[in-house]
């Protein structure tokens, strides 16, 4: 069946709401905290899925594919005449970059590369137009060109990843739950609300639907990953 993540509401469904928050709050804490442990069974899923949640932050934030558009311009414009043994390091240490934000496309040796960059410039135009159009207005074949550059930005944010941009980003996230959890979960009416709690409270909500993305389906589903979670908070 259809997965129905997206009707998840803070306000309807307070308990689960709270049980995300303390989920995530537990897996923010290792990287706040440092204290991994890498031998746990629980550990790699856990991490995992704080990466996938910071990664899912960022594109919200910013869902532009600027870094992708450049590539392919670049790549357009020199790599046919790019020569290795006389270009310098610079040139050199762009084409290598290039190359991996393409292969993020799927781009490999021996493709047919005006197919393949015309494939990728009509994604990129389709995103440009579409990227913040929901998805049940659009056609199949539109989705799935978007859905090809999305696929592309999550794995390129991914690997940008590092220990200080995910501490940074977790103590943004540590923030918003902190709120969430200590004023924010009695909230019962937005519009009673002032327009800063209104704000903060959509921010969280977003979040722990973010968080909840994989879960939501079921009940038994939600249980798995509370149980694979409980370890981080003991």
């Amino acid at each position: 069946p259809p997965q129905e993540w997206t009707k998840f509401s803070a306000m309807a469904h307070k308990e689960q709401a709270i049980k995300r928050a303390e989920d995530l709050q537990a897996c923010l804490d290792m990287v706040l905290s440092g204290r991994f442990d890498e031998s746990h069974p629980h550990y790699l899923q856990a991490m995992n899925r704080v990466k996938d949640l910071l990664v899912d932050y960022q594109i919200e934030k910013d869902n532009s594919a600027t870094e992708l558009e450049q590539a392919v311009k670049w790549w357009n414009a020199y790599a046919s005449t790019f020569d290795p043994l006389t270009a310098s390091e610079a040139d050199r240490e762009h084409f290598r970059n290039c190359k991996g934000l393409l292969a993020k496309f799927g781009y490999k040796e021996g493709d047919d590369w005006d197919a393949r960059t015309a494939q990728m410039q009509a994604a990129l135009k389709m995103w440009a137009k579409y990227k913040d159009t929901p998805i049940d207005q659009l056609d199949a074949d539109t989705v799935a060109q978007l859905k090809m550059v999305k696929m592309a930005l999550l794995q390129l944010k991914r690997d940008q990843l590092t220990p200080e941009s995910m501490k940074s980003m977790a103590e943004d996230l540590n923030a918003v739950m902190n709120w969430y959890r200590s004023k924010g979960k009695d909230i019962k009416n937005l519009d009673k609300a002032s327009a800063s709690d209104a704000d903060e409270f959509k921010k969280a909500e977003g979040l722990l639907k973010l968080w909840g993305y994989k879960v939501d389906p079921t009940p038994e589903q939600l249980k798995e990953i509370a149980d694979a979670l409980i370890f981080f908070r003991r």
